[in-house]
């Protein structure tokens, strides 16, 4: 078992990693962008951290190792050269992550042993490693490798948390104004179409993406050629499949995860239209991230009415191919509009081709909406920060 700079030899490992630990919230550790297709460009980059080459803002000097057992990717490990404030009260010298699939085998304790003898060899005497209160584990592995309680700044960091706790926060306009703002970017000269990112309701925000609130309000607020998708709904795809291409049809769309608005179940969305392509559902990425990997939306179809196109699909998937509309025959340069939903993973693919994007929530909130006071929110302790403001002041 052993550190080593980051390299190309590992590619295939490390990305195995990366779909784990990304997918369990964690993608701060990429520090930038993965081109899959200039492998060696992304290696190059870590490896010129240590030197002080190409660091993001607000950084120190770190050298990056991937930990290895044998030629499989484990874990990553960042040593920091100095300590800022913000370093000295959370992050410390060593930050460190292991894979999910490889947690629990004692590779956290291994990762740790190896980065304190790099540290040695920069002539660090004392090294300061931080962990949460709570995480018990992260303390065991600090001990094991001679760590002693430094101290708690608990307190703390829970008066700065505070002190900027607005900036925490996701402040949702009315959906009215979103779309008059999308209307206004529409109307620019620049190519391209609007992209409208589904805030109430995405894929890595944990929504079923079975809701069609923004595409309900976009169709009431007479917008069209809107492209939408891709919304999670296997029966209305099973019944599509079975009537077949260019027939009419009437569909119940969407709605049909049990999302419920303070108590009311909200109901699927009627429309009118025809299948012009059914589709298997398998893609493959081509870019710019997770390229070469297969997006699997199960069997899907393009349905398609007066004033938009939607993407029916059987899973829910992150929009992070523009396949997942070309490749049922949709030309996004055509659009006016495309409603995504996304609101991060799309970026790098679909914000390069157009004008401008606006991130539209529900006014009768959503599985992932920022409207908190649509939530029945139960079994938490009250007043709570954001749900209480007035009584926290």
């Amino acid at each position: 078992m052993q550190l080593v700079s980051p390299s190309p030899l590992y590619k295939d490992s490390f990305l195995e990693s990366v779909k784990g630990i990304v997918a369990d919230g964690n993608v701060h550790f990429l520090r930038t962008a993965i081109d899959e297709n200039n492998f060696q460009k992304y290696c190059d980059t870590l490896i010129g951290y240590k030197h002080g080459i190409g660091l993001p803002e607000e950084y120190v000097n770190e050298t990056v190792l991937w930990l290895l057992d044998g030629n499989e990717h484990i874990g990553n490990l960042s040593l920091r050269h100095e300590l800022t404030e913000h370093l000295l009260k959370i992050g410390g010298h060593i930050g460190y992550i292991i894979a999910p699939k490889h947690r629990g085998k004692g590779y956290g304790t291994k990762i740790l042993a190896l980065g304190l003898k790099e540290a040695a060899k920069l002539g660090m005497e004392k090294v300061l490693v931080t962990c949460d209160k709570t995480n018990t584990a992260s303390a065991k592995i600090i001990e094991k490798n001679g760590g002693v309680l430094e101290n708690e700044v608990a307190d703390e960091l829970q008066a700065m948390i505070l002190s900027q706790a607005d900036g925490f926060i996701y402040e949702s306009i009315p959906i009215e104004q979103a779309l008059n703002t999308a209307r206004e970017l529409a109307s620019l000269t620049t190519p391209g179409p609007v992209l409208l990112l589904d805030h109430s309701d995405n894929v890595m925000s944990g929504g079923p993406c079975d809701t069609t609130d923004i595409l309900e309000s976009a169709l009431q607020f007479g917008l069209s050629n809107i492209v939408a998708g891709p919304i999670a709904d296997p029966e209305t795809v099973q019944k599509l499949i079975q009537v077949g291409l260019n027939q009419p049809v009437e569909i119940e769309l969407g709605n049909k995860s049990g999302w419920t608005y303070r108590g009311v179940r909200k109901q699927p969305l009627k429309l009118t239209g025809v299948v012009k392509a059914i589709s298997d559902g398998k893609i493959k990425v081509t870019g710019p991230i997770f390229n070469g990997s297969i997006l699997n939306m199960g069997p899907s179809v393009l349905f398609e009415t007066n004033e938009s196109q939607i993407v029916i699909s059987s899973e829910r998937v992150e929009p992070y191919d523009i396949a997942v509309m070309t490749s049922l025959g949709i030309e996004l340069q055509s659009k006016t509009y495309v409603l995504l939903k996304s609101r991060m993973y799309c970026r790098p693919v679909f914000f390069p081709f157009s004008k401008g994007f606006v991130e539209c929530d529900s006014d009768q909130g959503g599985p992932t909406s920022s409207n908190y006071d649509w939530f029945d929110i139960q079994h938490i302790r009250r007043p709570i920060y954001p749900l209480d403001v007035k009584n926290l002041a």
